[in-house]
């Protein structure tokens, strides 16, 4: 059973488009935003439990009239103007968000961040056979495992899922953020195909 990983040079084929940072940050922005979860809610008046009787009457306490003991003044009252569910999602025309998905990873090839994992050998999952291999290579600081169409169950992918420091993902899926915050990424065969056929092409 073993591990062997190996840098390689992913040269594009022709020369690509310059893409300018804003374009690329902007790009980031929109990751984040379209991940946020859309899940605060705040109970107006008319939603909150309670208070559909006058508390007293409206004249003659001496106090000052009310008509609801969840007006927003109360205590416990629904609140004035309440957010409901906010739509954070953005979008990014699919020909520039191609672009500067091909413009990283141009970068990342030409810093040379890309490593490919040879698993050959590997018959069943071992975190320590791993993770070995990684302090042979002497991989330090936050990384990146990418691939391609393999099943949950594949003994790579469970080598590596337990190692605190790799982000996981499939290369389709995987963020610019990530990508580019990694000081080193690791591809699977498939994964090596898909970007050298499809991203760089």
């Amino acid at each position: 059973m073993e591990i062997k990983i190996k840098k390689i040079n992913l040269a594009k084929k022709k020369e690509l488009e310059t893409i300018n940072d804003e374009t690329i940050v902007e790009k980031i922005l929109t990751e984040r935003s379209n991940r946020r979860q859309n899940s605060k809610k705040l109970k107006s008046r008319s939603e909150v439990r309670g208070g559909g009787r006058k508390p007293w009457r409206q004249k003659g306490t001496g106090r000052a009239r009310h008509g609801s003991i969840r007006s927003p003044i109360w205590v416990g009252g629904g609140r004035p103007f309440a957010s409901s569910h906010t739509n954070y999602k953005k979008k990014i025309n699919k020909k520039i968000r191609a672009k500067v998905r091909r413009a990283v990873f141009a970068k990342l090839a030409e810093e040379k961040r890309f490593f490919l994992v040879d698993s050959n050998f590997l018959d069943s999952p071992s975190t320590k056979q791993f993770a070995l291999c990684l302090k042979n290579n002497k991989f330090s600081g936050k990384g990146m495992f990418l691939y391609f169409n393999r099943e949950n169950k594949d003994p790579l992918l469970l080598s590596a899922r337990n190692i605190p420091f790799i982000n996981i993902k499939e290369v389709e899926s995987a963020n610019l953020e990530d990508l580019l915050c990694s000081n080193w990424i690791l591809l699977e065969a498939n994964a090596y195909k898909y970007i050298k056929e499809k991203i760089l092409a």
